[in-house]
């Protein structure tokens, strides 16, 4: 199982370059390659939990460190899409204004939620093909992203939940003038530790990468300044920190673990100001991040079912390498279904 990794290690080495300053490592094609390293990465532990229940025992040749991998990385293969997301929305805010945030209820919230619906109706008629009874109830919280039928839903909840906590405290920009995007860090704060109250840690421990995306825009001017004449100071100290925040034992209702994510895409982002980052594969990849996020289970479901648990553990590659073909395939087709708003 270890070749899926090392397959994205040849994915992100394709087009590795050297970049001279300054370059701010947030143009449109190095987002959208990161975004796809790390869909991809969505997508191998995904799989790796159907291998799971299959009974498949990781004891192959790099196994060990599949798993390995697995377990150091946690939450942190999402980070990059919530800070990148926070980082754009405050672009279009600061390019379009109140237009623009009139717009994110329909634009944003709206949309994104009847897309995320299409996948779900899909999910719902799929467990009622395999036998599976799905109450209504169940149903109903699936097509608000609380509740699952088989689909992934949290990180679509979470993203909502973003948009509409920019779109409030915008909307009451007059009573906080000049500092909206720290009212929406300090309104995600509160409510990522609501979240912490009903729902398991995944739900609430990246959250705050939204609104650091958003602080980096609103500063971006004042960090690149410091990027071009204290680069490897920044580098070094960011990395630091996060490596301090890695070991910490101490956590408090996905404190520690938001300052991780944060530290981490921080790393990211003054990284890619120096090394080129980029390939058609990759950036095709962070182009259909929705499709390839919302549909990647679908195959997954059905050919563990339609193999069964003992064709999935004795030829796990083939299993895998299945889903992962029917997957792009989904992603290229969801052109055909997409609302746009």
């Amino acid at each position: 199982m270890i070749s899926f990794y090392i397959l994205l290690f040849l994915l992100c080495c394709w087009g590795l370059g050297r970049r001279k300053p300054p370059a701010s490592g947030l143009d449109r094609d190095t987002t959208l390659a990161i975004k796809g390293i790390f869909i991809f990465w969505v997508f191998i532990r995904h799989v790796s939990g159907y291998l799971v229940k299959s009974g498949y025992t990781f004891s192959r040749v790099g196994d060990s460190l599949f798993q390995l991998i697995g377990s150091c990385s946690g939450q942190l293969i999402v980070v990059m899409f919530l800070f990148y997301s926070g980082y754009g929305v405050m672009e279009q805010i600061k390019s379009k204004g109140n237009d623009y945030v009139r717009l994110i209820p329909r634009k944003r919230v709206l949309q994104t939620l009847l897309n995320f619906d299409v996948a779900v109706l899909i999910y719902i008629a799929l467990d009622i093909l395999l036998g599976l009874n799905i109450s209504c109830r169940k149903s109903f919280f699936a097509l608000i992203a609380w509740d699952s039928v088989g689909n992934s839903n949290w990180y679509i909840f979470v993203i909502l939940l973003c948009y509409l906590a920019v779109y409030a405290c915008f909307r009451a920009k007059r009573f906080f003038d000049g500092l909206d995007a720290e009212i929406v860090f300090v309104a995600l704060f509160f409510v990522s530790f609501a979240l912490s109250m009903v729902k398991p840690h995944w739900w609430y421990n990246t959250m705050l990468a939204f609104p650091a995306g958003m602080l980096w825009s609103k500063l971006r001017k004042q960090i690149d300044s410091i990027l071009q004449i204290r680069y490897y100071c920044a580098l070094i100290t960011c990395m630091l920190v996060f490596c301090v925040l890695y070991i910490l034992p101490w956590e408090f209702h996905g404190l520690r673990n938001n300052l991780l994510g944060i530290s981490f895409a921080t790393v990211v982002v003054i990284i890619s100001c120096r090394v080129k980052v980029g390939n058609p594969a990759l950036v095709w990849l962070g182009t259909n991040l929705f499709p390839l996020y919302i549909y990647q289970r679908v195959p997954m479901i059905v050919f563990a079912d339609l193999c069964g648990d003992n064709m999935v553990r004795i030829f796990p590659v083939l299993y895998v390498v299945s889903c992962l073909c029917l997957t792009v395939l989904s992603a290229w087709l969801y052109r055909f279904v997409r609302i746009s708003l």
